[in-house]
């Protein structure tokens, strides 16, 4: 059985002019590492022995028909995270896509995550690599701040 995952939690966020917005909210996605751009862009870096006991090793919540629903695809999934520096799915919430960055600490540990969210119908595939540019950018731009 799988124990609470601890919170993902929104410190800043900047909203869009847009008329169309997309946004996680502010506070808790409790439970949500999975199914979460951010929350994926941390879990890519836990040890499989840490995810296990956050998410268990069976089923794992849908809240889209592209969630992903299995330990072991997460898992799959989160090895593509890391080789391409950035978590990117339409996971959580239908019609929104978000994208993540991995933040680290002085140490190089991972302490966060840059994200940003927008209208699935947006998302087209350049508007993508330039969002995905832009948030690794701005996470070592952070992690050098921060003396990484």
């Amino acid at each position: 059985m799988a124990q609470h995952a601890p919170d993902l939690v929104t410190l800043k966020a900047l909203e869009s002019t847009r008329s169309v917005k997309a946004s996680y909210g502010w506070g808790s996605l409790s439970g949500a590492l999975h199914a979460t751009a951010p929350g994926k862009a941390i879990a890519a870096w836990l040890p499989e022995e840490s995810l296990t006991h956050l998410t268990g090793t069976g089923e794992l919540q849908k809240y889209t028909d592209a969630t992903i629903a299995t330990v072991p695809d997460l898992l799959k999934h989160l090895r593509l995270v890391q080789r391409h520096r950035i978590a990117h799915r339409e996971e959580f919430t239908q019609g929104l896509t978000s994208l993540s960055a991995t933040v680290r600490d002085s140490d190089g540990a991972v302490i966060g995550a840059y994200t940003c969210c927008l209208p699935t119908l947006r998302a087209d595939q350049e508007t993508v690599r330039n969002i995905t540019q832009s948030l690794i950018a701005g996470a070592q731009e952070i992690a050098t701040a921060l003396g990484h």
